[in-house]
């Protein structure tokens, strides 16, 4: 037999909980193979393994013919991953999500956005092409998901509880494009919690309970049905007893007095119960259809959602990290507190200090402006290096992390792409400083020349800053977490230094402690090559200092980056 995936004793332990226990798995091509369990019985590990994503501790496993672990990235060329929440960026629009998805898969910047808007259109989102994902229905954003998944034709698609979470409609829309996926020849396995589910979709189910398959078999059939539920009765009583029955059937399953038709998914009342009617909408490979509320719907089909047999070359390591930086940039588009830290909190640090304390610190405004911009820079642009862990640990938390993982690219492009998109954000953040200083007063007298070696230093130091935040985003749980850490650090660091006054007008003891602050010899190189003085020790200080913040920590953090989740 012709399988696209074979597995024999499959197993994977997290401490002493054993995930999976010796799964034996025989999946012909092109067909749809439904992985039926509850929470907790081990569906999303074993697909974490077979899409190479955590490494199996026993048993072997072929992919579309390819040992998972000598040939893991032949095996994610060949084949998509849509997780079990949908692994979109809610912070993109609905075509940079496609955009960004099809530049790492090879495509050109035209190409891209062509097959984008192909997709688009046929998971109706066309409309909604330039809104935020964040303002998508959960249907929607479901949808996007499997799209991106559909970028490219892969031999093999893992769709992990694909309808968890969306109303019936939405269920609906989302079987619609698993049968049309199907026809086209794709091999889909599918996880479920829902047996109505797995029955409608699947060729063959297996139901798995503490990470062992305890069935499996046809779905089709006379017997099939009663036999499901026969392996599934034991742990739904189970769970029933814990008040989480809702688990084991799907949402409106089996309601009294109604139903739901077979293709539309969408549940009507005995007396508005209709007859689906299917028929041609007049545009080549597509079909239009009228369900119980008379509403016309598109229901993509293998001509539209699956791309050309042509696929493009592997992305290169340049054009993968160019494209996740572009992502990056794009933040400070779309999200207001990251263009507030880039734009406004530098121009209201500077006027607040200049025309506050300028005259009492300096004795003019004039004076003190020449002293605090170097000094201003130098703290916007270390305060910003903590979105380097904020978007790495949104990423982990929202599915993106395990997408980019799965994908067949450079594997440290994410961490690359987001340090380099870094760089950009932060020397812009520079210039807006600069700019600012320059119409008020400041007058650097170390001119262009030594403005940009000032700037170059900075940019090398909080690079080096930024591994410390990429090891905090992998290690706490939520985005705010690793802002709330960022300030237990940061705070000292810029305050207790010599940006804002300096240190001979502070106690011994305090001049002491702002000496060893790294952040002072940074502001000490800057401050000297902006006004033309080349202080050595402190530039020899900075270079140092980053190479070994780089050395200890950026192991560490792609370390972590590989660590099994």
């Amino acid at each position: 037999m012709n399988l696209a995936i074979e597995t024999q004793g499959l197993s994977k332990r997290f401490g002493d909980t054993r995930a999976v226990d010796g799964i034996d798995l025989a999946i012909a091509r092109g067909s749809v193979y439904g992985l039926l369990g509850p929470n907790g019985a081990g569906k999303t590990t074993t697909i974490r393994m077979l899409t190479t994503l955590i490494r199996p501790d026993g048993g072997s496993a072929q992919v579309l013919g390819h040992d998972l672990r000598r040939e893991a990235d032949v095996v994610r060329s060949k084949v998509a991953l849509t997780g079990q929440f949908a692994s979109v960026d809610e912070d993109l629009t609905g075509l940079e999500n496609l955009v960004l998805i099809a530049r790492l898969l090879g495509f050109s910047w035209r190409g891209a956005r062509g097959r984008a808007r192909e997709l688009l259109t046929s998971f109706d989102l066309l409309d909604a092409t330039d809104r935020q994902a964040r303002t998508y229905s959960g249907g929607m954003r479901r949808r996007l998901d499997i799209a991106a998944s559909l970028i490219v034709t892969c031999d093999l698609l893992f769709l992990d509880e694909p309808t968890t979470g969306l109303d019936p409609r939405s269920r609906g829309q989302v079987w619609d494009t698993v049968r049309a996926i199907a026809a086209a020849g794709t091999t889909v396995l599918l996880t479920t919690q829902y047996l109505e589910e797995a029955d409608r979709l699947a060729d063959r189910l297996a139901v798995i309970d503490h990470g062992r398959l305890i069935a499996e078999g046809t779905s089709r059939g006379a017997a099939a049905p009663s036999a499901w539920r026969s392996a599934w009765r034991p742990r739904s009583r189970r769970t029933r007893r814990q008040g989480h029955a809702r688990r084991t059937r799907a949402p409106g399953a089996g309601s009294a007095g109604r139903s739901r038709h077979r293709h539309c998914g969408v549940r009507v009342g005995a007396a508005q119960s209709r007859r689906c009617v299917h028929g041609a909408d007049g545009q080549a490979g597509g079909q239009r259809r009228t369900c119980g509320t008379g509403e016309m719907m598109d229901a993509p089909t293998p001509q539209h959602v699956l791309a050309s047999a042509t696929r493009p070359a592997r992305a290169g390591v340049f054009a993968a990290v160019l494209t996740l930086a572009w992502r990056a940039m794009l933040k400070i588009k779309h999200v207001p507190f990251q263009l507030f830290d880039v734009l406004v909190f530098p121009i209201m640090m500077t006027f607040m200090f200049t025309y506050l304390f300028g005259g009492a610190l300096a004795g003019s405004t004039s004076a003190y402006l020449q002293y605090l911009i170097p000094g201003i820079v130098v703290q916007t642009l270390v305060f910003l290096t903590v979105y380097t862990g904020v978007g790495l640990n949104t990423d982990i938390t929202k599915g993106l992390f395990d997408r980019f993982r799965s994908l067949p690219i450079w594997q440290p492009a994410p961490i690359v792409g987001a340090l380099l998109g870094d760089l950009t954000r932060y020397a812009l953040a520079a210039a807006v400083v600069l700019i600012v200083g320059l119409i008020l007063g400041f007058r650097p007298a170390g001119g262009v020349v030594g403005v940009i070696a000032a700037v170059a230093l900075v940019l090398l130091f909080v690079s080096a800053v930024s591994w410390l935040w990429i090891i905090v985003g992998m290690l706490v749980k939520t985005p705010e977490s690793v802002m709330t850490s960022s300030m237990l650090l940061l705070f000292p660091l810029t305050f207790v230094s010599n940006i804002f006054v300096d240190p001979a007008t502070m106690p011994a003891w305090m001049q002491t402690v702002v000496s060893l602050n790294p952040v002072t010899h940074l502001t000490n190189a800057s401050r000297g090559l902006m006004h033309g003085e080349v202080r050595g020790g402190d530039i020899l200080w900075v270079l140092a200092a980053s190479a070994i913040v780089t050395a200890v920590f950026a192991p560490i953090a792609m370390r972590l980056y590989y660590r099994e989740r």
